[in-house]
């Protein structure tokens, strides 16, 4: 039920910015045919998180009125704050950038992934997907056996 509601509610723009996003990348910060794997990795692992992160929001409409709306404007909060450079984060915004609008793993980390590939850093991106993956489908599931109950 959740991929054909994701799939129903993609947006063919949003697409073509992701092909175009991975195309600048390649170009501007010169990336090799060796580096595809790491590109692949942490497109995928940023694009799980930002996906996560807004059907996790999304999820709150089982229990509070308004909620898509929220969810909305979470997500434009996520592409709001991941358009600053990280050295801008400290302390307690940090630990909100990585939390709660979790735009440090859907561009921070990613890209210092691609800096310099390690395992530590396919770890925390790969990690990071899979809590925020888990927690979105826990969320969903559980929003939606509510929602059948009545």
């Amino acid at each position: 039920m959740l991929p054909r509601l994701l799939a129903q509610e993609s947006i063919a723009n949003a697409w073509g910015d992701v092909i175009v996003g991975a195309v600048l990348l390649v170009h501007f910060a010169a990336l090799r045919w060796g580096d595809l794997p790491a590109l692949v990795f942490a497109l995928l692992g940023s694009l799980a998180v930002f996906l996560a992160t807004g059907v996790l929001v999304a999820s709150l409409a089982f229990w509070v009125r308004g909620a898509r709306s929220f969810a909305r404007d979470v997500v434009d909060l996520i592409i709001l704050l991941s358009s600053y450079p990280g050295s801008i984060y400290s302390g307690s915004m940090q630990l909100i950038v990585y939390t709660f609008v979790p735009a440090g793993f859907v561009v921070l980390v990613p890209v210092a992934f691609l800096r310099d590939p390690s395992l530590a850093g396919a770890m925390l991106l790969g990690g990071a997907a899979v809590v925020y993956t888990g927690l979105a489908v826990a969320a969903f599931m559980f929003g939606l056996r509510r929602y059948r109950r009545g």
